[in-house]
């Protein structure tokens, strides 16, 4: 899938995503953590403080769920591009607490843009170079 994506269609999927972009992790707030305060949980009068940055970033395979695009044990550190997004995607039911981390690029970056999926050709029937139906797979 490599070669498909990033070298015969790679005009086709791959954008370009410039340096200081900023993204937005959410995970909930486990009760346990609470005032934690070497987590980075505690509160005032004027707002509620989520986890620090260790506790932010992507987890310890130990902690590593199911995703997406990861296995069981696999680490992969899902962003969004807003805070809703972020949140909804972690599907919080009504008063759960969650803890949303900005995350800024220090370098510009390319990445596959799956939204540009439209399954055009080469990509709506299967491909005989490489004996695979992309669009099934994706």
């Amino acid at each position: 899938m490599d070669e498909l994506f990033l070298n015969d269609f790679k005009k086709q999927f791959v954008i370009s995503i410039p340096k200081d972009t900023i993204f937005y992790r959410a995970r909930f707030l486990d009760e346990k953590d609470d005032k934690r305060v070497d987590k980075g949980i505690g509160y005032s009068k004027e707002r509620l403080y989520g986890y620090n940055w260790e506790e932010s970033k992507d987890p310890p395979a130990q902690k590593a769920k199911v995703g997406r695009t990861s296995r069981e044990g696999e680490v992969a550190l899902y962003l969004a591009l807003d805070e809703i997004t972020a949140c909804s995607e972690i599907k919080p039911s009504i008063r759960r607490l969650v803890s949303v981390a900005e995350f800024k690029l220090m370098e510009d970056v390319q990445a596959i843009d799956f939204l540009k999926l439209q399954y055009t050709k080469p990509l709506d029937i299967n491909d005989e170079k490489y004996n695979v139906d992309a669009r099934q797979f994706l």
